[in-house]
C-alpha cells in the first residue's frame, strides 16, 4: 500500500458503484502468468461484506495477443457484500511454486447508457421565403461542425 504496509484499506475506494447504475455485467481484467493459477478476487464494500470469486488462469502462451490475456468475471457472481459501495478489489494468488503474473488492467465492463447521447439529433433549418422580385437569391450554406471530439487512448505495456 502506500503506507509501505501490506495491510489492505477495505474503504480506499470510497464506496465506488461497481454496478454502474445497474449497467455493468463483468469485471474484466488482463493478466500474463507463467503457470497456470487460480486467481480468488474478493471485493470488499464499505459496510464490512466481502464476496469472492475463483477463476482459473492459464499459462500464458509465449506469442500472445489481447485475447489470450482478457480475463473476465461475471459481477452476477460475486455475492455477499454490496457491490453498489466498494471500497477495495484484492487479487489472491496462492501458489506452492514461484508464479509470476502481472495484471496489467482491470475495469468494469457492461451496457451503454441509455440516457447517454453522443451526437445530438439533426435541426432541420427551414427553407428561405421565396422572394417576390423573382430575383434568385442565395441560399446559405450549412457549416460543418465537431459535435464529438476525437480522444486517442494509450494502453501502455
Amino acid at each position: 500500500g502506500t503506507d509501505n504496509s501490506f495491510a489492505l484499506d477495505t474503504n480506499g475506494l470510497g464506496g465506488i458503484d461497481a454496478t454502474d447504475g445497474g449497467l455493468a455485467t463483468d469485471l474484466v481484467f488482463t493478466v500474463t502468468t507463467d503457470l497456470q493459477i487460480v486467481y480468488t478476487v474478493e471485493i470488499y464494500d464499505t459496510a464490512g461484506g466481502v464476496c469472492e470469486a475463483n477463476l482459473v488462469v492459464e499459462r500464458t502462451p509465449e506469442d500472445y495477443d489481447l485475447d489470450d490475456i482478457l480475463v473476465d468475471i461475471p459481477l452476477s457472481q460475486f455475492s455477499g457484500c454490496d457491490l453498489t459501495s466498494v471500497g477495495a478489489f484484492q487479487f489472491i494468488l496462492p501458489s506452492d511454486d514461484a508464479v509470476d503474473a502481472i495484471v496489467r488492467r482491470i475495469s468494469i465492463d457492461g451496457l451503454p447508457d441509455p440516457s447517454a447521447s453522443e451526437t445530438p439529433s439533426p435541426s432541420r433549418t427551414p427553407s428561405p421565403a421565396p422572394t417576390q422580385s423573382g430575383t434568385p437569391t442565395r441560399t446559405p450554406t450549412r457549416t460543418p461542425s465537431r459535435s464529438i471530439e476525437c480522444t486517442i487512448l494509450c494502453n501502455c505495456p
